[in-house]
């Protein structure tokens, strides 16, 4: 059986332009602790990385202090 497709901060970063502390944070706020427990790292379903790139395409994340 096929193993999902799942993205990191780090691969979302690159791809979108935005620092990984960012989408770290704005993936812990929508998702909670639902995304960390994979080996020790991040892992987004393609469901959630396409709303990481929604949220930070529509401008609805706010900056960082």
């Amino acid at each position: 059986m096929r193993q999902p497709d799942l993205s990191t901060p780090a691969e979302l970063s690159r791809e979108i332009g935005i620092s990984r502390a960012r989408i770290r944070r704005y993936v812990k706020e929508r998702y909670g602790d639902a995304v960390r427990p994979f080996a020790g790292g991040w892992r987004l379903s393609e469901e959630q990385a396409d709303d990481v790139r929604r949220a930070f395409a529509r401008g609805d994340v706010p900056r960082m202090a």
